[in-house]
């Protein structure tokens, strides 16, 4: 009975030791997603800037025309633009990645090139998990 007990105790133990929150934060290089929110079904032409590190750039399935340095970069995203991710940073570490900042220069409708005012526009940065 001892022993039972002894075990029981150590068991106890482990589970008082446990820890459930498993949100470590990622760290080192990684892929930082763009994501727009459009109010339009209609742009076809995005250009925005990202301040921080970014070593490239990636848009699949639309076309981009990127560059990318060790302190932001500028990128047009071009095609059938629909709210969603838009682009892929790869950067140097996605645990700074509440650092980077993105700006929405301009928007253009597709087929008639029309610029569209930003302010209905959202862009936000998630770590691509």
């Amino acid at each position: 009975m001892r022993r039972g007990g002894v075990v029981f105790a150590l068991v106890l133990a482990l589970l008082a030791c446990h820890d459930d929150d498993k949100t470590v934060a990622p760290t080192g290089p990684g892929v930082l997603d763009v994501i727009l929110t459009s109010p339009n079904n209609d742009d076809g032409a995005v250009l925005l800037t990202v301040d921080g590190a970014v070593d490239s750039v990636q848009g699949d399935p639309y076309v981009i025309f990127s560059t990318a340095s060790g302190t932001g970069a500028r990128i047009v995203v071009t095609g059938d633009v629909v709210g969603g991710v838009i682009a892929r940073l790869y950067v140097p570490d996605v645990g700074t990645a509440d650092q980077y900042l993105a700006y929405l220069d301009e928007v253009a409708q597709r087929g008639t090139f029309m610029l569209r005012p930003g302010t209905s526009y959202q862009l936000e940065l998630r770590v691509e998990r």
